[in-house]
């Protein structure tokens, strides 16, 4: 079904595959914003760091993936791994603008990247999620993953400043 979404979404756009080396990180930049600013609606936070040069610091230290998505040289989709502690593998990112949304395109950039930190011998892999955000954990169990960790934080800790150390 989701290869019918895609085929569907490609034919009707210019729609490609890619995946971004560190060293050309700041094309992601305009995504994150879109992605910061929708954050707010599922995050306890709000994120008023706009230093995606010290928030992607681990990918310069660290095995990673960036898997983008295309349409007509914009990005339009990306989700970013890395390899953490052996035998851990982490997802950091998830993001698929808003007239993409149900066409199979996360579901796609997703897969890549697991089957990517699978041959790269991560059989663990974790992914984060606020609390609040019921569709990315929709979107999660229904590419296989389960409920592990449980963080907790303060009540009044609504609206703080991201510092990324």
């Amino acid at each position: 079904m989701i290869d019918n979404y895609l085929h569907n979404l490609q034919e009707s756009s210019n729609l490609v595959f890619e995946e971004l080396n560190y060293s050309d990180i700041k094309q992601i930049y305009p995504l994150m914003k879109r992605f910061n600013k929708d954050s707010v609606k599922t995050s306890y936070f709000k994120y008023e760091d706009e230093n995606h040069d010290r928030r992607f610091k681990d990918l310069s230290s660290s095995k990673h993936i960036i898997q983008i998505a295309k349409d007509n040289n914009k990005i339009v989709g990306l989700v970013i791994g890395l390899t953490k502690k052996d035998p851990v593998g982490k997802i950091s990112v998830v993001y698929v603008d808003k007239p993409y949304r149900g066409t199979g395109l996360a579901e796609t950039l997703f897969t890549k990247v697991v089957d990517w930190l699978k041959k790269n011998n991560r059989p663990i892999i974790r992914v984060g999620v606020m609390g609040i955000n019921e569709r990315a954990k929709k979107f999660y169990k229904k590419m296989g993953f389960i409920e592990d960790t449980i963080q907790m934080r303060n009540k009044d800790s609504k609206s703080i400043k991201q510092v990324w150390t």
